[in-house]
C-alpha cells in the first residue's frame, strides 16, 4: 500500500491491525498538513514522525536507516520499548543497516537515560 491517507478506512477495519498492541506503518506518503483526526484508529495513540515533538517519540537517521523509538507502558509492564526501522533495500547495504541496528542497540536500548531524556542524551543523532 504507497499511501496511508487514501487507505486509512480498510487499514483501521483489517484484522490483524486491530488485534495487534502496537502498529508501525513506515512510507505512509503523510505529511505535516495532515490532521492527525484523519488517522484515528479505536484502542490506539498515534505517534507520527513527520512532525516535531517535544517528547517521544524519538527519531534518529544513522547509515540511512530511519529508526524510531518510543516508550509506551502497558498493563502490568512500564516502560516498553518500541522501535520502528525502516531503510530502503537498494540504498542500504545490509552491512550499513547492520552498523545501524549495533548503534541503536548500544547507545539506545542498552543505557538510556534514567529520565528517558534521549533528545539531551543523543540529539546529535535525531
Amino acid at each position: 500500500m504507497r499511501s496511508l491517507h487514501l487507505h486509512i478506512e480498510d487499514v483501521a477495519c483489517d484484522y490483524s491491525v486491530q488485534a495487534a498492541h502496537v502498529n508501525i506503518f513506515v512510507e505512509t506518503a503523510l505529511c505535516s498538513r495532515d490532521i492527525d483526526e484523519a488517522y484515528d484508529m479505536t484502542n490506539f495513540r498515534l505517534y507520527r514522525n513527520d512532525v516535531e515533538h517535544t517528547c517521544g517519540p524519538f527519531r534518529w537517521n544513522y547509515n540511512n536507516t530511519e529508526m524510531t523509538v518510543a516508550i509506551i507502558n502497558l498493563p502490568g509492564c512500564n516502560n516498553v520499548y518500541v522501535v520502528g526501522i525502516y531503510c530502503s533495500k537498494s540504498k542500504v547495504p545490509f552491512s550499513k543497516l547492520i552498523e545501524a541496528l549495533e548503534h541503536l542497540h548500544w547507545t539506545i536500548l542498552c543505557e538510556p537515560d534514567s529520565s528517558h531524556n534521549f533528545k539531551r542524551l543523543y540529539g546529535n543523532y535525531l
